[in-house]
């Protein structure tokens, strides 16, 4: 289940992102949450993230896949990132920032094919990130910036 509440503004778009991020571990059934405290652009911002989230389910079947191992642990103060990749390594990379930890740092995505060619782009930031071989993903060639608590979902095709 998934819960989201809006305390006097508390919920910003960051927070939200950061949600939906989380969310991506898994695949909730259900929500709950008191709506009436989520303001007009809180309901916006949602259903566009709702709507990416459900392009990529379309197009790569993201909740069918979750790859963790070779990245880094889950942690609050640094960086770690998992994966929702079909069997050609196409689909969803998320990447959280914790408190602390590097503004950029290369991230390895163990899970594409080794001589495929992959085009990246941040959802998020709604930018073309550029072409790299699997073999170059899988080594950690991806330089990823984002400031303290900051998250990327990176889609990952060719």
């Amino acid at each position: 289940a998934a819960a989201t509440y809006s305390y006097e503004g508390s919920l910003t778009t960051a927070v939200q992102d950061r949600q939906i991020c989380s969310w991506l571990m898994g695949w909730p059934m259900s929500f709950a949450g008191d709506l009436s405290s989520l303001s007009q652009e809180n309901i916006e911002h949602y259903k566009k993230r709702f709507d990416l989230l459900n392009q990529l389910q379309e197009q790569y079947n993201i909740y069918n896949y979750f790859q963790f191992s070779g990245v880094p642990a889950p942690t609050d103060s640094d960086w770690h990132w998992w994966g929702k990749l079909n069997n050609h390594g196409c689909g969803a990379v998320v990447v959280l920032r914790g408190s602390l930890g590097a503004q950029e740092r290369t991230i390895n995505i163990p899970w594409v094919l080794p001589g495929r060619t992959y085009q990246v782009k941040a959802l998020f930031a709604d930018k073309v990130l550029g072409h790299f071989s699997g073999s170059d993903l899988q080594e950690g060639v991806l330089k990823i910036a984002l400031p303290a608590y900051g998250q990327e979902i990176l889609e990952i095709f060719y």
